[in-house]
């Protein structure tokens, strides 16, 4: 192997590898500026996502509790004043009067589990929100490490920038000596 045929192979690689250095910053530069933003924005938004997270939860709680106190609050405690008179039972009908309890039971029931689904979500957002911006800080430092090499390359580039031949990219730019030589 020749000299010139490895420096040709030589500049081909660098020529290849300022390329992929430029197309990788030009790729992952707007991921990571979109992904990133101020800690301050950061903060509150995971700060807010907790707080309705936690919300959610005391709502869950709070709709089991007010089932299970529901006899005691006043406008609900009819309820139960209407289970125990005798009178008010049988007007209403036994059998409607239990499909009325089962089904606010049912309903306080499907809003305690809505509410904990509602905060489940909220968690999930948060995970995810974290993770978005801990790939964020790893996409800047990414760039960070691409824009490094590329400015490495471009200060080999401008110091041997005399020494280094020109990339021929036609072949028909190739000297023939065969046919130059008639």
């Amino acid at each position: 192997m020749s000299i010139s045929r490895l420096q040709d192979d030589l500049f081909k690689d660098f020529k290849e590898q300022q390329k992929f250095i430029e197309d990788q910053v030009n790729l992952f530069d707007p991921i990571a500026e979109s992904l990133s933003r101020r800690a301050a924005t950061r903060i509150f938004r995971k700060g807010s996502m907790l707080l309705l997270e936690l919300f959610f939860y005391l709502l869950c709680i709070g709709t089991i509790v007010f089932a299970v106190l529901m006899h005691k609050i006043s406008p609900f405690n009819i309820i139960n004043d209407m289970m125990y008179d005798i009178k008010t039972r049988y007007e209403i009908g036994v059998d409607n009067f239990w499909q009325l309890t089962i089904a606010l039971y049912c309903l306080l029931g499907i809003i305690a589990f809505l509410f904990f689904v509602l905060a489940q979500n909220m968690r999930t957002i948060r995970i995810k929100n974290d993770i978005l911006h801990n790939a964020g800080k790893n996409m800047r430092a990414l760039v960070g490490q691409l824009l490094k090499r590329k400015a490495a390359i471009e200060a080999i580039q401008q110091r041997h920038f005399t020494e280094l031949p020109t990339m021929r990219t036609n072949i028909n730019d190739i000297p023939n000596p065969g046919y130059d030589e008639a």
